[in-house]
């Protein structure tokens, strides 16, 4: 998809800089780096392709001659930049000549690009910025979160028997779409709930996540179970999988899928369906369990007990704490606006409600005998949650959608004349 310059206010000391003029590249792999205008007015936007390692985004520039985007960065580490829909702002500062951050960044740029254009494009001896955002806390604090609820996490979703049931219902759905010897990749494995069941299957699994806690509890228990071969874990948020395209080929996977976390911890997920396109093969099944925005039952439950700011708390965004199970703001999604994204390269093939019926599992100590009512409400779940409307007004929906023919592998890459930040 074109990246285009916009909002742009005609200064002569820029226009004239080549790093100014529009670039065709994947969104996922370029950021909008926006200056502010000499005259004070609408800022001009730099498109610059950059790597994302932890929380920092990465950018490089030629030292000879050096561009005026990186000399505006020398001179005010304030700066702003937008991430598809999203705008950040935050710090630069430039990285040590020689560092391994810098020789990290460029040998990720070598992987995607190759090593002569690489060169070309930046020299013998780039200049690198890291670009930090001011919320960088918060995937910190996420993260810190995970780590603290890793030792305990098993244990709590064993206890609870609806928490069970999802997961039931999601590895039944993962095992139905994935087979022996097929390679798919996970975002966001956790302590690997729905790892090791697919790894036991035969199915070779990818598993990112970005809690290093969580990886280290699922690779002691895959290798109490002997299952080490069938597991490669990697630490990575969901919008750092555009990183795995420098080390997978295109059409690498038979499928993937996210189940309950990462699509509601992103602000953003409009760069990724793009990523998945050109990792997943043709025909390959992608499958996506996602905290949705109008979940009726808990909206019932909770006006009965009088509670509205907690009935209508998934309407917010981001649902803040205190307002939700979760202890940290989380992005309740629509199937709709979620989806639409993928539209240009999976088609839905089957949309369920999980549960509809059977309330919400942060509900469970309030069911008033649950050995009863538990089997009556899952029997009529099991009958209504893939029908229309009420597939759409679960706790969470179930997308399983399919990689198109048709379809191009991800949004074309087209490198320009000039350089990378051409």
């Amino acid at each position: 998809m074109p990246i285009y310059i916009v909002n742009i206010t005609i200064n002569p000391g820029l226009a004239a800089d080549p790093a100014h003029r529009p670039i065709d590249a994947d969104p996922a792999s370029v950021l909008g780096l926006l200056l502010p205008s000499a005259g004070g007015g609408a800022a001009v936007e730099v498109p610059l392709r950059f790597v994302l390692r932890g929380s920092g985004y990465f950018v490089a520039a030629p030292a000879q001659p050096l561009p005026s985007w990186a000399r505006s960065l020398q001179s005010s580490p304030q700066v702003r930049w937008r991430i598809g829909g999203r705008v950040l702002s935050g710090t630069a500062a430039p990285m040590p000549p020689g560092s391994d951050s810098v020789a990290a960044v460029l040998s990720e740029l070598e992987a995607r690009h190759g090593s002569n254009r690489v060169r070309r494009w930046f020299g013998p001896e780039p200049v690198v910025f890291e670009l930090r955002a001011s919320d960088a806390r918060a995937d910190e604090t996420l993260q810190a979160h995970f780590d603290r609820l890793a030792p305990v996490y098993d244990r709590q979703v064993r206890a609870n028997p609806l928490d069970r049931a999802l997961r039931e219902v999601t590895v039944a759905t993962l095992l139905r779409r994935f087979h022996r010897g097929d390679r798919v990749l996970e975002i966001g494995c956790g302590t690997g709930l729905e790892t090791l069941p697919l790894a036991r299957a035969g199915i070779e699994v990818v598993a990112v996540d970005a809690s290093p806690a969580m990886l280290d509890r699922l690779r002691e228990k895959a290798r109490g179970e002997g299952l080490s071969g069938s597991i490669e874990l990697r630490r990575l948020q969901a919008r750092e999988i555009g990183s795995l395209t420098a080390v997978y080929a295109d059409q690498t996977f038979q499928g993937a899928f996210s189940d309950f976390g990462p699509p509601n911890l992103e602000p953003e997920w409009t760069g990724i369906p793009g990523i998945l396109a050109r990792l997943i093969q043709s025909q390959g099944a992608l499958v996506l369990t996602v905290w949705n925005r109008t979940c009726l039952v808990e909206m019932g439950l909770c006006a009965l007990r009088l509670r509205p700011r907690r009935a209508l708390a998934r309407l917010r965004s981001p649902v803040p704490v205190g307002l939700s199970r979760f202890g940290f703001p989380a992005y309740a999604r629509s199937p709709g606006p979620f989806l639409r994204p993928f539209r240009p390269y999976f088609r839905l093939e089957e949309l369920t409600g999980l549960p509809v019926v059977v309330p919400p599992y942060d509900f469970f100590p309030r069911v008033p005998r649950p050995d009863r009512v538990l089997p009556l409400l899952e029997s009529a779940d099991r009958h209504v949650r893939g029908l229309f409307p009420l597939n759409r007004l679960g706790d969470h929906f179930v997308a399983v959608l399919r990689r198109s023919r048709a379809a191009p592998p991800g949004p074309p890459v087209r490198e320009p004349e000039i350089g990378p930040n051409s």
